[in-house]
């Protein structure tokens, strides 16, 4: 197997790029809960690493590949408390300015996603491929909005561009190809996207759609309530009393600037009751930023989230394997992330401006 890159060797490739926004939690739900089925289901189609493909329901993980620490290295549950905290009191501090007339929120996700496949033969085949998606919202959301999303190099972990021509490769070679995509439409609404099984807002107008955990629109935003214990009941119910699903709705909502400082911190203080959360400290992301990472565990994987305590600012997510990988993940280690990704956000003076 070919070596793995490390946390900093990743630092260092992607310290220029800019960062984009996760696909819809409700899609990585149902890629997540087929992905389990996996561990005992040999899948024999190719995986490519996105969630929009999961939606479509293509079978995928994403990807940051390196070494984390193992479960055993974690410090105790109670500084999980102590940091969120920390952030908490942190997010509060942080202004919350309405946007000018002209201006745009920006929102941004850099990550690492690896497809996988099989030879002919049954080799496995690994590539880690950097994906880049922004997002610019206008002030009137009803606005066109405007989504780039980027494919801008790769990297071969599982087998190699040779034996995937000699031996087959099973599609994947398909997938790996540089590419910018603009899309654009009002209220977000992308003409060639839509969600399977649609969401409850299809077809309202801009201003009365209410969004969800999923798809955290401002008014569901300011329904959510500001008492801890309240925001976590509701988190709890959304999730199904599914702890890393509650950490992906979670991420949603931390993740997009039109959540307002008050309900970042509420959230942070309602994660405190989250069952199983654990932290691994100075976790390093993929844009060379460094936080804390706290996560649940289930059987065969670990879900974190990365935060900065002393700023409040939510920085990214990954998913580590708990155990040695089998089947399309045969030969990565326990403790290999196998999702990372790295969020920024921003008021910029126009659309297709980055910070």
């Amino acid at each position: 197997m070919p070596d793995q890159w490390t946390d900093q060797e990743l630092d260092r490739a992607l310290a220029d790029q800019p960062a984009g926004p996760a696909f819809g939690p409700e899609a990585r739900a149902k890629a997540l809960a087929r992905m389990e089925e996996a561990w005992t289901e040999p899948v024999q189609a190719p995986r490519r690493g996105r969630w929009l493909a999961a939606a479509a329901a293509t079978v995928l993980v994403a990807a940051g590949l390196f070494a984390v620490r193992a479960a055993s290295d974690e410090v105790p549950a109670a500084s999980a408390a102590e940091s969120l905290e920390l952030a908490a009191r942190s997010a509060l501090k942080s202004p919350d300015e309405p946007l000018a007339d002209g201006e745009y929120r920006y929102l941004a996700r850099h990550s690492w996603d690896m497809g996988s496949a099989k030879t002919t033969t049954g080799k496995p085949l690994g590539a880690l491929v950097h994906d880049v998606q922004q997002t610019w919202i206008p002030k009137q959301r009803s606005g066109e909005w405007l989504q780039r999303s980027s494919t801008l190099d790769w990297r071969w972990v599982l087998g190699s561009e040779e034996l995937a021509k000699a031996e087959g490769d099973n599609g994947l070679l398909d997938s790996l190809k540089r590419t910018t995509q603009d899309r654009r439409g009002p209220c977000g609404d992308w003409p060639d996207f839509h969600v399977l099984g649609g969401t409850p807002d299809d077809g309202k107008p801009c201003d009365e759609r209410r969004g969800s955990w999923y798809t955290p629109a401002p008014p569901f935003l300011a329904s959510l309530p500001l008492d801890p214990d309240a925001l976590y009941g509701e988190l709890w119910s959304a999730a199904k009393a599914d702890a890393p699903q509650a950490l992906s709705l979670a991420v949603s909502v931390l993740s997009t600037p039109e959540a307002p400082p008050a309900l970042r911190a509420a959230l942070y203080q309602a994660l405190i009751r989250l069952p199983g959360l654990k932290t691994t400290e100075n976790a390093a992301n993929l844009a060379g930023q460094t936080g804390v990472a706290l996560g649940v565990t289930t059987e065969h994987l670990r879900d974190d989230i990365i935060i900065d305590p002393t700023t409040g600012r939510f920085i990214g997510n990954r998913m580590v394997l708990a155990k040695p990988g089998t089947d399309y993940y045969e030969g990565l280690p326990a403790g290999t992330a196998i999702e990372f990704s790295a969020f920024t956000s921003a008021t910029v003076p126009a659309e297709g401006v980055e910070p």
